[in-house]
């Protein structure tokens, strides 16, 4: 969900102008966004009772082998080892664009972190997706 925020709260001028003023998600996520702090803005998000991640990856509790997981930090090389090495599809992965990208440092979404709050939520939210082992937690 940071980079969520990260995109809403940075770019929401190009979001809310393609999706419009009156959209359920500009209303409901960006405009908030925009007014308050990372830390309340993921209390607000959250007590929407948002499905856990995993509710959006599991069937009937199962994780399918045909799920692939691809990280956004890691895009490049996890795309190519699932389009290109697992599916052969050859896929020239160096067209895909980097726009926007950031000159901070791997660690930097560490500080949007700065209570004890934000990162319960996070690690109760995303519980599963540490103890699958995909992240570790904050």
């Amino acid at each position: 969900m940071t980079l969520r925020y990260l995109c809403i709260s940075h770019r929401s001028k190009n979001v809310m102008e393609i999706l419009g003023e009156n959209n359920e998600y500009t209303r409901s996520i960006i405009r908030p966004a925009r007014t308050m702090s990372f830390s309340d803005w993921l209390i607000y998000y959250y007590e929407e009772n948002r499905p856990p991640y995993r509710d959006y990856l599991l069937t009937n509790g199962w994780l399918s082998p045909k799920i692939k997981i691809v990280k956004f930090e890691n895009l490049r090389n996890d795309l190519d080892t699932v389009l290109n090495k697992e599916f052969k599809l050859n896929i020239d992965l160096n067209e895909i664009p980097h726009a926007h990208k950031s000159e901070r440092n791997d660690n930097s979404y560490l500080d949007y972190y700065k209570d004890r709050t934000s990162i319960d939520i996070i690690n109760i939210k995303y519980r599963w997706t540490f103890d699958m082992g995909f992240y570790k937690r904050l």
